[in-house]
């Protein structure tokens, strides 16, 4: 039997005042800012700068420029940033204040000279309604909730153990929902060879499982810093050979393989 915060959370419990207020308190993180795809050429001088700027005013197009410095779009393309990520922050305000994709600044002091910047693509801030992102709220909420109070619930569980309940009985009592392994051996797989790969702290579990009496109420395993598992042994199936008919597939596929 687990017992993880995602075990003990209530989503469902969170009322939806609380739900809307984290949304209000923190919408910010649901917001996607405008990002802008930036072109940038680079002068050697001002004035090689303000004679482009000049060709610009009387009709020459941005990419002509380009071919006149001997170079590519993708030579050009620094990529698609907000605002605050801009990487010469002295660029950013001439390029958020392009009114239309396609568009170019005037020209501007870089830090690798004087530039002038085209804005190919705008792609508008977006942001997430209340309505579209109350599920996860809930679910946050609900495991910070959850986290708070699980060591009560551990502590709870115990004294139901130690007060004369089974596992299963103690676990119903937490709402928690207890796992039954009908058979596994020491490496985690099952009798026809399939391996369990949902046992919590499976290494720990396996290891003091076939160090434990049947019926023996064993300390929990911790799951990282804030979780636990507890189990115990019902029943042991001695070790023992099997027959050829169980193993006859595979004896085949052994034998196949050694004689090529």
């Amino acid at each position: 039997m687990k017992l993880q915060s995602q075990d003990i959370a209530d989503p469902a419990g969170i009322t939806a005042e609380a739900a809307r207020a984290d949304y209000e308190g923190r919408k910010d993180r649901y917001t996607t800012p405008e990002t802008r795809t930036i072109d940038q050429l680079v002068f050697a001088d001002r004035a090689a700068a303000d004679a482009a700027a000049a060709e610009v005013a009387d009709g020459k197009s941005f990419d002509e420029l380009i071919t006149a410095q001997g170079r590519t779009a993708n030579d050009v393309r620094i990529g698609s940033f907000a605002k605050s990520a801009v990487p010469d922050q002295s660029l950013a305000d001439a390029v958020f204040s392009v009114t239309e994709a396609g568009g170019t600044t005037p020209v501007v002091d870089g830090q690798f000279g004087p530039v002038i910047l085209r804005v190919a693509e705008i792609a508008p801030e977006s942001s997430q309604s209340y309505e579209e992102v109350e599920p996860e709220i809930r679910e946050q909420l609900a495991l910070a909730e959850a986290a708070q109070v699980l060591l009560d619930v551990h502590d709870a569980y115990e004294d139901a153990r130690a007060g004369g309940m089974t596992l299963a009985e103690a676990a119903a009592q937490q709402k928690l929902t207890p796992v039954t392994l009908d058979a596994i051996d020491r490496s985690g797989r099952t009798p026809d060879g399939t391996v369990v790969s949902t046992i919590p702290e499976s290494q720990a579990l396996l290891r003091d499982a076939f160090e434990t009496e049947v019926g023996v109420e064993t300390p929990p395993i911790n799951i990282g810093a804030e979780g636990f598992v507890w189990f115990e042994v019902i029943d042991v199936t001695p070790a023992r050979d099997r027959t050829l008919d169980e193993v006859r597939d595979r004896v085949v596929t052994d034998w196949t393989a050694m004689k090529t």
